[in-house]
């Protein structure tokens, strides 16, 4: 990844998730666009992935902002939607990385 940078992402059933990397530091943290296919063109969130490192292990922190982009009617099923998809990928990643080291 560099700054940027863009990636596509299908998922689900025809469904599309585009974005850019807008901040980057290459051991602890990426920073990019996010925008669903059905979405206005003109709207989209931003995801943060950031390495905590603690004593003796380190955290991956997740943070998905941009939701006031939205309607106020729907900004709370959106939130709770993207809480639901990324928690199973998140424990995925963390099953591979425990089986990797």
């Amino acid at each position: 990844p560099d700054m940027g940078g863009a990636f596509y992402e299908p998922w689900g059933k025809d469904q599309l998730a585009t974005g850019k990397v807008v901040d980057i530091d290459i051991d602890t943290m990426i920073k990019f666009t996010w925008r669903e296919k059905t979405w206005n063109s003109s709207i989209y969130t931003v995801c943060e992935f950031q390495l905590v490192e603690g004593v003796e292990e380190t955290t991956l922190k997740v943070v998905h902002s941009g939701w006031e982009k939205f309607p106020k009617e729907s900004q709370k099923q959106l939130i709770e939607g993207f809480g639901e998809g990324w928690d199973p990928l998140l424990a995925k990643l963390k099953v591979y990385l425990e089986r990797s080291s």
